[in-house]
C-alpha cells in the first residue's frame, strides 16, 4: 500500500538537481589539509533534507550559487 501523501513527484523536465542555499559550513582538518563541507539545501526540498557536499565539488557544478553570495 501506498501513501500517496508522501509521495513527491516530479514533472521530469522541471526537476533539476539545483541547490537553493546553502545552510550551514563546516571544515574538517585532515592531516595538514582544510577541507569544506557545505549543508545545502535543494530545490523542491526542505531543509531537513539537506546534504553535506565538499565546497570544490559544489564550486564547479554550481558556479551560480557562489556568484551571488560574492555580490551581496
Amino acid at each position: 500500500m501506498i501513501d500517496w501523501n508522501l509521495v513527491q513527484v516530479e514533472p521530469k523536465d522541471d526537476f533539476q538537481s539545483e541547490p537553493l542555499r546553502i545552510l550551514d559550513r563546516r571544515e574538517i582538518t585532515l592531516q595538514n589539509r582544510v577541507v569544506t563541507w557545505l549543508k545545502d539545501q535543494w530545490k523542491h526540498f526542505s531543509p531537513e533534507e539537506a546534504t553535506w557536499e565538499l565546497e570544490g565539488d559544489l564550486q564547479k557544478s554550481h558556479q551560480i550559487l557562489f556568484q551571488e553570495k560574492n555580490e551581496h
